[in-house]
């Protein structure tokens, strides 16, 4: 996802056809269905139940401000710094951590309940009313525990291309800043020092780190075979030899050779 930590982002309104990033030139992205638990329009009467009208209300606020950013830009990593929205970027960061704590609640209730089909025999009709209730309820841990996030919102999220991963999203964020680099530069050669994103040089210096102990078999690497193809197809240049003026020729070619590799398959 696009980052543009260091660079000012217009936020422009909501349009009804915006080329973006993520989409061939003049693809719309379309606009998604609104059912993620707002007052009056909400599917599921027991999330309503769950939280208040302003809960529900300001929740869906920042999922309406998520789907004007993606169609803006074409995609939902919103950076975890947006100067144009930092709101935005500490709600999405807020809903990847919700969604781990129903995981794991989820989880739990599920090793729960395999262990108490042992005990359900000779159990009272009233036990196991109150053990269903106690599992179901808002405040219990079927429903996530503490957690805020619920199965019918998760669901519209992931509607609109939520990213849950935290590493796979950062990574997707550096990629997108790549590309944006290359096609203002020409080539993938950022400098260390490069003032305008330098999360940006650091980040292309640690891949050239991470793929020589990728190369050398040497461990933990956080680099993957998948990974190098993707930099690859992007024109990075794995060897920084310093000389940033032959620097477009060879990324160029990296990626015509890329390009070609991938229409002969």
């Amino acid at each position: 996802a696009a980052s543009h930590t260091g660079s000012s982002i217009p936020v422009a309104p909501a349009l009804a056809s915006v080329p973006t990033n993520g989409m061939q030139g003049g693809q719309v992205a379309q606009p998604l269905p609104n059912n993620g638990g707002a007052p009056g329009n909400n599917p599921n009467p027991s999330v309503a139940r769950r939280f208040k009208p302003f809960q529900l209300e300001k929740w869906m606020e920042r999922v309406e401000e998520l789907r004007h950013f993606r169609l803006v830009h074409g995609h939902c990593m919103v950076p975890h710094s947006y100067p144009p929205n930092p709101q935005l970027s500490r709600w999405c960061k807020r809903q990847r951590r919700q969604y781990k704590l129903m995981m794991l609640s989820m989880e739990k209730d599920k090793k729960n309940n395999n262990g108490a089909e042992s005990m359900v025999e000779g159990e009272s009709d009233g036990g196991k009313r109150r053990r269903e209730s106690s599992s179901s309820s808002p405040g219990g841990s079927g429903a996530g525990g503490k957690s805020t996030m619920t199965p019918q919102r998760a669901a519209l999220l992931e509607e609109m291309g939520f990213v849950w991963d935290c590493h796979e999203a950062a990574w997707n964020e550096k990629i997108a800043d790549l590309r944006m680099y290359r096609r203002v530069h020409g080539h993938c050669m950022v400098p260390c020092n490069y003032r305008p994103n330098p999360q940006l040089g650091v980040w292309v210096k640690s891949q050239r780190q991470q793929y020589k102990m990728f190369s050398e078999g040497r461990v933990p690497c956080s680099m993957t075979r998948e990974r190098v193809e993707e930099l690859r197809r992007e024109g990075f240049v794995f060897e920084d030899t310093g000389n940033h003026s032959s620097a477009s020729a060879s990324a160029a070619a990296a990626a015509a050779h890329a390009h070609q590799g991938s229409n002969g398959n």
